[in-house]
C-alpha cells in the first residue's frame, strides 16, 4: 500500500469537506507573491497573520525577484538546452539560486530558457489541502512542460520538493504526465556522457544535509557526486528530516524543532568548511543552529568555476 499517498488524498478529502481558514489561503499563495513583494515582506515578518511560530526562521522575502535580476544568453552550439522551472522559492526568497544556476550552466555551454508560464508546482496547495487549485495548477504546467519537451528542452528545477511535486502530478490528474529532471541530475548526467567537465584542486571539507524530497525522487545524490569528483570531501549527515516539511514546519515548528533536532545539532557541533544542501527550508534550520548559511551545490560549483580551478 502507497501510505503516503493514502494520506495525502485523506487530507486533501478532509479539507475539500471541512474548507480552508485564511491563513491557508495566503500561505498557498507564494506565487502572488511578486506582484506585492513589499507588502509580502511585512506580512511575512508580521508572522501573525499567516500564523507563523515566534521562534521559526523566517523566509527572507528577496528584494527583487530572480526573473527581474536573471539575463540569460542565447549560446551559439549549446551541448544541451533546458527550460528552468524556476519555483516559488527561488523567484521570491532564494534569487541568489537561480542566478548562481544560471551562471554554472552557462559556462558550461548549456542554454537556459527561461520560462514566465509556469504557475507554482502546488506544493503549498498539498500543504494547505486546496484540491482544486492544486489539480489546476498541474494541468497548466503539463501543458507548458509538454510544449517545451515539443520544443526539444528538458525542464529542469532545483529545488528538489518542487520537482518531486511535479513528477507526482499523475497522482493528481489520474494520467501518465512528463517529468522534469533535478538540476544537479541532468549536470551529473551530462558528465557521465562527457558533454562536460567538472573537475578542480578543490580539498574543502563539506557537511552536506540530504533533502528528504531528494530522497523520493530516487536518484541518488547527483550534487554530492559532483562535488566529489570536483576534489571536495563531502560527509553526509543522514541526522534525519529537518522537520520544516515547506510551510507546515513553520506554522507549528514546536514539532518541525523537535523533528530536525537531530539535524541541527550536527550542523551545530560540525567544523566543516562548507554546509550544502539543495533545499532552501532546510536551510534555515541549518542556518538557525548554526549561524552559518548553507550554500546550494550549484553555487559551490559556481565558485570552482569562477576561480578558474575548473579543468576542462
Amino acid at each position: 500500500m502507497d501510505f503516503a499517498s493514502l494520506m495525502e488524498w485523506a487530507w486533501l478529502y478532509y479539507k475539500t469537506t471541512r474548507g480552508m481558514d485564511v491563513r491557508e489561503r495566503l500561505f498557498e499563495m507564494l506565487d502572488m507573491m511578486r506582484f506585492a513583494r513589499p507588502l509580502a515582506k511585512k506580512v511575512m515578518e508580521g508572522r501573525e497573520l499567516l500564523g507563523i511560530h515566534k521562534d521559526a526562521p523566517l523566509l527572507p522575502v528577496a528584494e527583487k525577484g530572480f526573473s527581474q535580476l536573471a539575463k540569460p544568453k542565447k549560446l551559439e552550439k549549446p551541448v544541451a538546452k533546458v527550460a528552468l522551472f524556476t519555483t516559488c522559492l527561488v523567484e521570491n526568497f532564494f534569487p541568489e539560486i537561480g542566478l548562481d544556476l544560471l551562471e554554472v550552466y552557462e559556462s558550461l555551454g548549456i542554454e537556459v530558457k527561461l520560462v514566465n508560464d509556469f504557475v507554482c508546482c502546488g506544493a503549498p496547495m498539498l500543504d494547505v489541502g486546496d484540491a482544486d487549485r492544486l489539480k489546476k495548477n498541474a494541468e497548466h504546467n503539463v501543458k507548458v512542460i509538454e510544449r517545451l519537451k515539443a520544443e526539444g528542452y528538458e525542464v529542469i528545477s532545483p529545488i528538489p520538493t518542487c520537482t518531486l511535486m511535479i513528477n507526482e502530478y499523475h497522482k493528481v490528474l489520474d494520467r501518465e504526465t512528463p517529468k522534469v529532471l533535478d538540476a544537479m541530475e541532468f549536470l551529473f548526467r551530462l558528465k557521465k556522457e562527457g558533454k562536460i567537465t567538472l573537475s578542480s584542486t578543490q580539498s574543502k571539507n563539506v557537511y552536506y544535509h540530504p533533502p528528504c524530497h531528494l530522497r523520493y525522487l530516487k536518484v541518488g545524490y547527483p550534487g554530492v557526486n559532483l562535488l566529489r569528483t570536483s576534489g571536495f570531501k563531502v560527509e553526509i549527515s543522514n541526522k534525519g528530516c529537518s522537520g520544516i516539511d515547506g510551510g507546515w514546519g513553520l506554522r507549528n515548528y514546536d514539532v518541525a524543532r523537535r523533528v530536525g533536532s537531530k539535524m541541527m545539532e550536527s550542523f551545530k557541533e560540525s567544523k566543516a568548511e562548507l554546509f550544502v544542501t539543495e533545499c532552501p527550508l532546510a536551510g534555515l534550520q541549518i542556518e538557525k543552529a548554526s549561524g552559518r548559511k548553507p550554500l546550494h551545490p550549484i553555487q559551490v560549483l559556481k565558485e570552482v568555476i569562477k576561480s578558474g580551478q575548473n579543468k576542462s
